[in-house]
């Protein structure tokens, strides 16, 4: 569920992968979580209308078990990931999503943080994303940039919902349409901070923030079908050139 609520969801493209690659397990890893692994889904027939929080505990009752924190990954094509925190119930015969998701799946892959407990700050932290597009022959040269960056490095990432080292992956040599999808992750990742401020702490939103929140949504909207739109100019081309 995403953190910001204005998004126009038809026009979104963020899904569960199909399958764990390479470039998803180092995104969990980059997200200090462990082996991400597949939850199915047990929605209950009421849970949109109790909130997903009464949702979450009331189903860790009914399944005697317990929350378990981490993140749900999603995918936008090979574009971008996105980690949603999240939380899934821990039974004693595996892991179950009580939560509703994308319509039309049947489960979600979780990376989860067995080490966080519920603070009390609730589900409303924001996303964390990634670009995936045209960084794996970069990842060696990542990975020693990742080595030597500092805290105000870590700050940073955080401040903007990338990892640390989407961080540094934008400040290396990039391409026009890689740096647009770089533009459009910081952009959401600013947005749903704001949307985490503007949090009442009773699951609503700051009436008086709601104008300047949809507003803004819509540009960061804007900015995302922008890359979509690029994508697909950019695959038309290339399915016909010459082979």
């Amino acid at each position: 569920m995403p953190t910001t609520p204005f998004g126009n969801a038809m026009q979104n493209r963020e899904a569960t992968p199909e399958s764990i690659r390479d470039d998803v397990a180092t995104f969990a890893a980059d997200l200090g979580a462990s082996m991400p692994t597949f939850v199915p889904l047990r929605v209950p027939s009421d849970a949109a209308e109790i909130g997903r929080e009464q949702n979450m505990f009331r189903q860790c009752r009914a399944y005697k078990g317990s929350p378990l924190f981490g993140r749900a990954i999603s995918l936008a094509d090979d574009l971008y990931a996105v980690a949603e925190f999240h939380c899934v119930v821990a039974t004693s015969v595996g892991l179950i999503d009580v939560t509703p998701g994308n319509a039309g799946e049947h489960r979600i892959l979780f990376a989860a943080y067995p080490t966080i407990a519920d603070d009390g700050g609730g589900l409303h932290r924001p996303n964390i994303r990634a670009r995936l597009y045209g960084t794996w022959a970069k990842k060696a040269q990542l990975d020693a940039n990742i080595s030597a960056a500092t805290e105000r490095d870590a700050a940073t990432a955080a401040r903007n919902g990338v990892t640390l080292r989407q961080l540094l992956l934008s400040r290396m040599a990039r391409t026009p349409f890689e740096a647009r999808i770089d533009d459009y992750l910081r952009a959401e990742g600013k947005l749903e901070a704001m949307f985490v401020a503007a949090h009442d702490g009773a699951g609503g939103l700051d009436p008086t923030r709601l104008a300047g929140l949809r507003a803004e949504s819509d540009r960061v909207d804007r900015k995302r079908n922008d890359v979509y739109a690029e994508a697909d100019r950019l695959k038309a081309a290339n399915a016909h050139q010459p082979r």
